[in-house]
């Protein structure tokens, strides 16, 4: 079976220290990071809660290693990562009963 595309990724992030912002904006700096993966192509405002930053990427492939690749590389620590495909494909394997559906 065909892997589904990725279209969108929610990733949670801890707010780095402000020793890691060089009196810059944590916001900035985890925006940057990851709007250079390759294959996202937009990175929403997050959403904070506590020390968590919550953001909403929508991607043109399924970049989640890289997404996890680039929050590790830049030092940041990972606390959730999620993801969901196309709406036109939740639709496909809600009516067609999920991925084994007919067997």
């Amino acid at each position: 079976m065909r892997e589904s595309k990725i279209m969108q990724i929610t990733v949670t992030v801890r707010q780095p220290p402000p020793s890691r912002l060089d009196g810059g904006d944590a916001t900035a700096l985890v925006t940057k990071i990851l709007g250079a993966v390759d294959g996202v192509t937009t990175v929403s405002p997050p959403y904070v809660a506590g020390d968590a930053m919550t953001f909403s990427l929508l991607t043109s492939s399924d970049a989640r290693a890289d997404v996890c690749r680039a929050i590790v590389e830049g030092k940041l620590d990972l606390l959730k990562l999620d993801y969901a495909r196309s709406e036109l494909e939740n639709t496909f394997i809600r009516i067609v009963g999920g991925p084994h559906g007919g067997n």
